[in-house]
């Protein structure tokens, strides 16, 4: 018999977003949001669970109750300004916008801009997260490829390798095994930099110039879908090791890195494509 684990999700839909207490309960929509329509990204303090962040229209807001009241950070103006994702570090906060990337080592009181990209699609920052192994490495997803800082966020450089030329939609880090977990165009990736190694865990369907026999034939366990996207990533340790992926038709997990996936219920979602988790 299959024991029944107890995992806690957030998860931001087009429509709303929501919270999960357990894998057999229904999706519970968040209530008092600070703006109407469509939020870009939603993120919980790894420190303070109760400490929530949106980011909608170019604005970046924070509830320090679990969502009850609101304020608002930092607004980066223009009408199609959009803040992607905040990413937290040890001593400082990173802001990942179509803007470029900005940094504030005043708890987002203070903001400065360390990375612009050559042209539109690379100034939109995507992703961020630190190699496992170095924690000066620093691998930045944009819509125009990776790129990697290997002195801590002073310089930039892109990668040489397939996803340079893909849209990096999320990158987690696995810190456990080592290893990173980056969501591009084509599906997800597993990274062992220390080993030189790069292996895709799931696929997802793109135009015929991308995909080979060989690449899909390697792995014939491989979730293979058609057109749908990773959008987000997630790592948890609790209560047990898993690999979390939020795609445009719902929600996946793994228990084993990515070598086998299993659905979770859509039960009490108005929208299934997921933007964040």
């Amino acid at each position: 018999m299959k024991t029944l684990k107890l995992y806690i999700f957030l998860i931001l839909c087009v429509s709303a977003v929501y919270t999960k207490m357990a894998l057999g309960q229904s999706w519970e929509p968040v209530s008092r949001l600070p703006i109407q329509g469509r939020v870009e990204f939603v993120a919980v303090h790894p420190a303070h669970s109760d400490f929530l962040f949106i980011g909608a229209n170019g604005n970046l807001y924070a509830s320090y109750d679990q969502g009850k009241n609101w304020k608002r950070l930092i607004g980066l103006g223009g009408s199609d300004a959009k803040i992607n994702r905040l990413y937290f570090d040890r001593d400082r906060m990173f802001l990942l916008s179509s803007e470029g990337l900005f940094e504030s080592k005043t708890n987002g009181k203070n903001w400065k801009k360390i990375f612009r990209g050559r042209g539109k699609e690379e100034n939109n920052v995507l992703s961020l997260s630190r190699d496992p192994k170095n924690p000066k490495k620093i691998y930045l997803g944009t819509a125009g490829g990776l790129y990697l800082s290997q002195d801590n966020g002073r310089t930039f450089q892109k990668e040489a390798n397939e996803l340079s030329r893909q849209l990096i939609q999320s990158i987690e880090t696995d810190y456990d095994n080592g290893e990173l977990f980056i969501a591009g165009e084509r599906g997800l990736y597993r990274m062992i930099q220390h080993r030189n190694r790069l292996d895709r865990v799931y696929v997802t369907h793109a135009p015929e110039k991308f995909e080979t026999e060989s690449e899909v034939g390697n792995n014939p366990n491989l979730e293979i879908s058609q057109g749908e996207q990773v959008r987000t990533i997630l790592i948890t340790n609790r209560p047990s090791p898993a690999l979390v992926i939020g795609t445009q038709k719902g929600v996946l997990i793994s228990e084993d890195e990515g070598n086998q996936w299993e659905r979770l219920p859509l039960s009490g979602l108005r929208d299934t494509q997921i933007l964040d988790l």
